[in-house]
C-alpha cells in the first residue's frame, strides 16, 4: 500500500483519528460556538422586534385617544426608534 507523505498513522490528514486531534476539536467547538451565536442573534432580533411592536402599539393607541397630544406621541417615537 502506498502512502503520501501528508497522511501520518491511521491515514487521517491530522494523524489523530476522525477528527483530527487537537484540531478538529478545535474546529468542531468553534462551528458549534458560530451556530449558537447565530441563533442567539436571530431569537433576540425576533424578541426585540416584538417588544418594539407592542410599544408602538400602546403609543398609537393613547395618541388615538387623545391622552397625548401630537408632540409627545412624535417624541416618544423618536425614543422607541432610537433617534
Amino acid at each position: 500500500m502506498m502512502h503520501s507523505r501528508y497522511f501520518i498513522g491511521n491515514g487521517s490528514c491530522f494523524g489523530a483519528g476522525n477528527f483530527g486531534g487537537i484540531w478538529g476539536w478545535l474546529i468542531v467547538i468553534g462551528v458549534a460556538m458560530l451556530i449558537t451565536a447565530a441563533i442567539y442573534l436571530l431569537v433576540s432580533k425576533n424578541k426585540k422586534t416584538t417588544v418594539n411592536a407592542s410599544a408602538f402599539a400602546t403609543l398609537d393607541t393613547k395618541f388615538a385617544q387623545g391622552d397625548i397630544t401630537i408632540e409627545e406621541y412624535q417624541k416618544r417615537k423618536n425614543v422607541l426608534k432610537g433617534k
